[in-house]
């Protein structure tokens, strides 16, 4: 039964290290078509992916947060996202391996 989460955490792991190195692939396709590097920030990842609000637009309040997520590189939020999961996923089998080993 652990098999599936294992590989779901391992599918995870991979989508950790493959998404930058898409990410920045992409970037370098797109440099060596046109000639112009295309930036991609937190705040681009954040639009694609529909969650649009105001403050990614213009904001009002933590701007100082708002020119954070404008430098780093979008590539590390799909990073800890699938970090994220991975780490949820470990967790799981954790908690299945000691239920198994109580048994």
């Amino acid at each position: 039964m652990a098999e599936v989460p294992g590989l779901l955490l391992a599918i995870c792991l991979l989508g950790a290290v493959l998404a930058p190195i898409t990410v920045l692939g992409w970037q370098f396709f797109h440099y060596l078509q046109i000639g112009i590097w295309q930036a991609i920030s937190i705040l681009d990842i954040m639009y694609w992916v529909d969650f649009r609000t105001d403050w990614i637009v213009n904001p009002q309040s933590w701007i100082g947060l708002h020119e954070v997520f404008g430098w780093l590189h979008g590539s590390i939020l799909i990073s800890l996202a699938f970090m994220a999961v991975a780490y949820v996923l470990s967790q799981f089998i954790e908690g299945m391996n000691e239920e198994e080993d109580g048994l």
